[in-house]
């Protein structure tokens, strides 16, 4: 119907009247043109579902008009290209179903991409789309284990139980339950030592923790340890090892501590440790966290790195390594100071030690090393772990 006022003998002709009358046929005439263009067939996108951002590798689908036959039309998203046989079921004329394909140098925060249907015949116009990169299923990141908070008493004595307080500082790409396992050396568990997680606050057993992702974040994780009436030993090694329900063997941690009996409890451990290796492509060394590293057999020398976190800007001095059995002797090579200077907060230094035996020498030791703050007595840091050569 005529979206115009009809005109009587006599009316005057206006501006109004004839831009009203152009207004009307423009209108009746685009709605014709869409009208043909469906009917003739010309291709347009309509919509996608799901609505909103995608990841690469989600399915999607694309609905429009007068696609043709699947097997004969080209998709392409950002400009990699979906073919007819990668359509899934469910697709047709009005619709294309398929899985989003990988698409170079989409950022992290996602992108805007052209997606654009043809076939032989004809194509539509493009359609804008946020893409994102593929959604992460396994969590990656980082975990840095640390003994912080050590029990309150003048001095560690046998037939008593201290719980030790570790903070887990983590940096991952997502939330994930985390399995906890404290352990001791041999020596003293067969002595009769006896450890196990707890919660810090309650000091409930407690053998897995929920992390969220994020940078950096702390969850705190209680470990008690047992000593029997007759210690049977005078030192003992407790490590906490954190792993990843999902990602188990890609994404853990370890922390330690030196308990003594008949000593002051150990200081808290606030420079955290991790990435323990065997540098020089030496070929079947192996690490765990931070509590031991194996070479390979025939090794009389090898550069041992570590990775530490400082927390903030400062000069750090470091003792060691220094071993518990004869033979063996290494010095640091990097940093190239003692001390040395972190420029700011939660700094990560890699340090590395060269080692040395004698050929046919000891076959098993342990490492110790300590870095600590020159200004700050209670910002400190060591490790101990056992090398073997095998």
């Amino acid at each position: 119907m005529a979206n115009y006022t009809p005109v009587k003998p006599g009316d005057l002709i206006t501006a109004n009247y004839f831009n009203q009358l152009l207004g009307s046929f423009d209108a009746r005439i685009s709605a014709l043109e869409a009208s043909i263009g469906a009917s003739s067939g010309a291709m347009l996108i309509t919509g996608v579902s799901p609505s909103g951002a995608i990841h690469m590798g989600d399915t999607i689908t694309v609905y429009g008009q007068n696609f043709g036959v699947p097997s004969q039309v080209i998709v392409t998203v950002g400009g990699v290209t979906v073919s007819g046989t990668s359509f899934l079921p469910g697709s047709g004329n009005n619709a294309l179903v398929f899985q989003v394909p990988p698409v170079p140098g989409i950022p992290p925060l996602g992108q805007t991409v052209l997606l654009t249907v043809s076939n032989p015949t004809s194509a539509a116009p493009p359609y804008s789309i946020t893409l994102l990169p593929y959604a992460l299923t396994v969590p990656t990141g980082q975990l840095l284990i640390a003994m912080t908070g050590a029990p309150s008493v003048g001095s560690i004595t046998a037939g008593n139980k201290y719980t030790f307080i570790f903070t887990i500082t983590s940096s991952t790409s997502l939330s994930d339950s985390y399995q906890l396992n404290a352990a001791l050396d041999a020596a003293s568990k067969g002595a009769g030592w006896s450890v196990a997680t707890v919660d810090p606050s309650t000091g409930n057993p407690m053998n897995q923790v929920t992390i969220q992702q994020g940078q950096n974040i702390n969850t705190q994780v209680g470990v008690q340890v047992t000593i029997p009436g007759t210690a049977g030993v005078a030192t003992a090694q407790l490590t906490l090892t954190v792993n990843s329900s999902t990602n188990p063997t890609g994404l853990l941690g370890t922390g330690n501590t030196t308990i003594t009996v008949g000593a002051a409890p150990p200081p808290p451990n606030t420079i955290p440790f991790s990435n323990l290796v065997a540098t020089a492509n030496l070929s079947g060394a192996s690490s765990s966290g931070t509590t031991s590293i194996s070479l390979p057999h025939g090794t009389t020398s090898a550069v041992i790195a570590v990775q530490a976190v400082f927390p903030s800007a400062d000069n750090y001095s470091y003792t060691g390594p220094t071993f518990d059995a004869a033979g063996w002797v290494g010095n640091v090579v990097k940093p190239t100071t003692n001390p040395f200077s972190t420029t700011g907060a939660n700094q990560p230094i890699t340090i590395q030690m060269q080692i040395t035996t004698v050929p046919g020498g000891p076959a098993n030791t342990t490492l110790h090393f300590q870095v600590k703050s020159t200004t700050k007595s209670n910002i400190v840091g060591s490790i101990s772990p056992t090398i073997s050569v095998s």
